[in-house]
């Protein structure tokens, strides 16, 4: 398993999600307007909702604002990236990070 990326609360930074293409048909995902949402690990409500990530290539830059009152507490979150590929509407994740104080 991974480590955990670790932010301190109160920092803004990006978390860096690499996306590939099973099918190789897509080599960029500035067309797909990717978006990202952020919950904290074991739980329904969202702490960031429909953030616009930005792409270069196949990789997505997703800005974590850790001085949101959603990350209240030192906890593990959890990002989804979704995109739209014409029919096709992908979400991926859960991508887990840490928040520390």
């Amino acid at each position: 398993m991974a480590e955990l990326v670790q932010l301190n609360k109160g920092t803004k930074e990006h978390l860096i999600v690499d996306v590939s293409d099973r099918l190789g048909q897509l080599t960029s995902l500035e067309a797909a307007s990717p978006k990202f949402d952020v919950r904290k690990r074991n739980e329904t409500g969202w702490v960031v909702q429909h953030s616009p990530a930005s792409p270069l290539g196949m990789t997505a830059y997703c800005l974590i604002d850790t001085s949101l009152a959603g990350f209240d507490e030192p906890d593990v979150y959890e990002l989804f990236l979704q995109f739209d590929n014409s029919i096709e509407t992908p979400r991926l994740g859960p991508m887990r990070f840490e928040v520390n104080f």
